[in-house]
């Protein structure tokens, strides 16, 4: 089996594009009830919230939020930009200097939420 064709990772991101709309909307839900609606009178302390980021269940709904906030956004950029241009040499690059930009935000992301999440 061969390099995936330009059409069939089209494809694929199209599809990831629409999963990740969908994962965002629950994920979004899941962080606004429990952060903000679940005790609306709580007082909020950074300690408190330092505590919470600590868990392994927001470790991980905070990361996937984030990658699928960070995918959806840039793929989405990705495809306003194919939508303008027809040149494979514009599109590989444009699509190169996207997915560099995305691995360094999320990474960056996470190295910032890192003093908080390890104590």
């Amino acid at each position: 089996m061969g390099a995936p064709t330009e059409s069939k990772r089209s494809m694929w991101l199209w599809i990831l594009q629409r999963v990740s709309g969908a994962a965002l909307i629950v994920l979004l839900l899941i962080h606004m009830v429990v952060l903000h609606y679940m005790d609306p009178h709580a007082a909020i302390a950074v300690a408190e919230v330092k505590i919470r980021l600590q868990g392994l269940t927001f470790m991980v709904i905070n990361n996937l939020l984030l990658g699928f906030v960070i995918f959806h956004a840039f793929n989405g950029v990705r495809n306003v930009v194919y939508d303008y241009t027809s040149d494979p040499r514009k599109r590989a690059a444009v699509s190169a200097v996207l997915v560099i930009m995305a691995i360094f935000l999320f990474a960056f992301a996470v190295w910032a939420f890192l003093p908080f999440m390890m104590g």
